[in-house]
């Protein structure tokens, strides 16, 4: 004797052809966390009614991945050091063939005897433009500057011993190798008065294809 199975609302379900409208999903038991990759959804494909199954993966692929944020989580000083060092977490991993746009919003304590200055390291293949401007915290911008050569040190001058806000935009163009592309600042002029980036200091950066 065949078997017939009935929803929680009393509807036929059927082995050849269940319409979702006889689906229960209000009945359902939650998941009762966070969506992961590997979960599978279910979907029409080309609504055509061939039904299939997929992992929410893919939705990272329709929609497009989003920014990738970092924010520094603990203060980082530079005293009578001009050699620019990498800044953890501030890097973000590319691919061959893709355009990266990178915005930073930093806070700096800068004294006028060092100065700061910053850049990018990038794979070889990668060409960039880099840009920032400097405003004092209590209000004013004091200076902007500009490059194209990652690796090489763009400076900003400090009106004042002060804190600053520092706003950085850079698009990199990266053709032939995958890589890092990596951060860096360092005082401009040696001194003895700490150049100090703090934290919450913060990176976005957007994969444009």
């Amino acid at each position: 004797m065949p078997w017939t199975f009935y929803n929680a609302n009393g509807q036929r379900l059927s082995s050849a052809a269940t319409n979702i409208s006889v689906l229960d999903i209000d009945g359902a038991t939650d998941i009762g966390e966070d969506i992961a990759n590997g979960d599978l959804l279910i979907i029409d494909n080309g609504a055509g009614g061939t039904n299939r199954r997929t992992t929410v993966d893919r939705i990272k692929t329709y929609v497009g991945p989003g920014a990738q944020v970092t924010m520094l989580e603990t203060d980082s000083a530079a005293t009578s050091d001009t050699t620019l060092s990498d800044q953890a977490p501030f890097a973000v991993t590319v691919g061959a063939n893709e355009n990266w746009h990178i915005r930073m919003v930093l806070h700096f304590t800068i004294y006028t005897a060092g100065d700061l200055k910053w850049t990018f390291t990038a794979p070889t293949s990668c060409t960039a433009e880099m840009f920032s401007r400097m405003w004092l915290r209590t209000g004013g911008e004091t200076d902007e500057s500009w490059g194209a050569t990652p690796g090489t040190g763009i400076a900003l001058i400090a009106s004042s011993n002060n804190e600053y806000a520092v706003v950085i935009d850079a698009i990199f163009e990266n053709e032939g190798n995958a890589g890092t592309i990596q951060f860096q600042w360092a005082q401009n002029s040696s001194s003895g008065s700490a150049t100090t980036l703090h934290d919450v200091s913060v990176m976005e950066a957007w994969k444009q294809t």
